[in-house]
């Protein structure tokens, strides 16, 4: 930037300054300045006189703010952060050229440090054009996976309707979709993606089955994991696993009411609602909620299993003596559900098995 420039320069700050855009945090507040168009055209100005030494548009710089205060418009969720995700990489760059602005609307005086954070604003645009091209990349596949699993949708709707004589009106709109959405994929240049994952079409879909249940199943672990790592943790996510663990006992054993009775006695919810609501809930009340719950495993799994669920029982009362407890209780939930759901596999087995039924029959006569 031209020194003879400098006044001009810190007379716009000054004028940007006023509307405070770097001290808000919340969304709405920095959407009511930069859709302001005052603000918008002072911005514009101010940027073109080191224009010269810069690409970035306007456009950008409010979407530099949006990304920052709404990490959610490019599909970043904060409490799940993946930092090699091209989402992440977007929002820290936004937020290191948000910083760097920051510097130069509040050092003005001195021309050499502007100039230093001037050049270091412009490198980290030029990461930010990459960042954002990446993520635009990624998004783009993510919208045409979208629209292919809408059509393979609508297909099977119209499927659907046709066994049951499908009115022309209904067909018509569902013509008008599928149009729609080959239109749409054709302006992503996804037509190509398209034709090939037709060809395997089963494929995809139980990929892309499995990758959201993953991600849910992800999600849902973390989330308990944030809040138990919280000072003081959040003991009440126990509250519904333990409310699992009895779904998963009274499924098992549905006829053995004096088990169940021992299992509700023992776990005691609202008892255990109200210690943690008391903030009285100790670490030993949850290892013995633990251990309870394998005791009871235990009774129901095969003996092929005791072997392995002795080995797991030991290695959590170890690490009860090196390990954070929220560790210890993600870890111990997850095979917990793990051992129950293929304990209910093998007795659904044996209950629908051909010598079950043939002793109930000689039971019967």
């Amino acid at each position: 930037m031209n020194i003879l420039l400098l006044p001009l320069f810190n007379y716009k700050i000054r004028k940007l300054n006023k509307y405070d855009i770097f001290s808000k945090t919340e969304y709405t507040d920095v959407v009511r300045i930069i859709t302001n168009k005052n603000f918008i055209k002072l911005m514009d100005s101010t940027l073109k006189i080191f224009k010269s030494e810069s690409t970035i548009g306007i456009k950008e710089i409010l979407s530099i703010f949006v990304i920052t205060t709404n990490p959610g418009v490019i599909n970043l969720t904060l409490e799940n952060i993946d930092e090699s995700s091209p989402e992440y990489k977007l929002y820290d760059i936004s937020n290191k050229i948000k910083n760097v602005l920051t510097k130069i609307f509040t050092n003005t005086h001195n021309f050499n440090y502007l100039r230093f954070l001037i050049s270091l604003f412009n490198i980290y645009i030029k990461s930010y054009h990459l960042q954002f091209n990446a993520w635009k990349k990624e998004d783009r596949i993510c919208m045409i996976e979208c629209l292919i699993v809408s059509y393979f949708e609508l297909e099977e709707f119209e499927k659907d309707l046709k066994n049951s004589s499908i009115e022309e009106l209904t067909q018509k709109n569902i013509n008008l979709e599928k149009e729609k959405i080959i239109k749409r994929l054709e302006s992503l240049n996804g037509l190509e993606i398209f034709e090939n994952i037709k060809k395997e079409r089963q494929t995809f879909m139980n990929d892309l089955e499995i990758r959201v249940k993953d991600n849910v199943y992800k999600a849902y672990w973390d989330s308990i994991n944030n809040k138990l790592d919280m000072d003081p943790p959040e003991y009440l996510v126990l509250i519904p696993l333990l409310e699992e663990v009895l779904g998963y006992i009274n499924k098992l054993i549905p006829n053995n009411t004096r088990l169940l009775k021992e299992a509700i006695d023992t776990f005691d919810i609202p008892y255990i609602e109200h210690k943690i609501k008391n903030n009285v809930m100790e670490p030993s009340d949850v290892r013995d909620i633990m251990l309870y719950t394998i005791s009871i495993i235990k009774k129901l799994q095969s003996a092929s299993d005791d072997k392995a669920t002795n080995e797991w029982e030991d290695s959590i009362l170890q690490s009860f003596n090196n390990e954070p407890l929220n560790k210890i209780l993600i870890d111990f939930f997850k095979i917990c559900f793990e051992k129950f759901e293929n304990i209910l596999k093998e007795a659904t087995a044996v209950r629908n098995s051909e010598l079950l039924n043939q002793i109930k029959e000689v039971k019967n006569i």
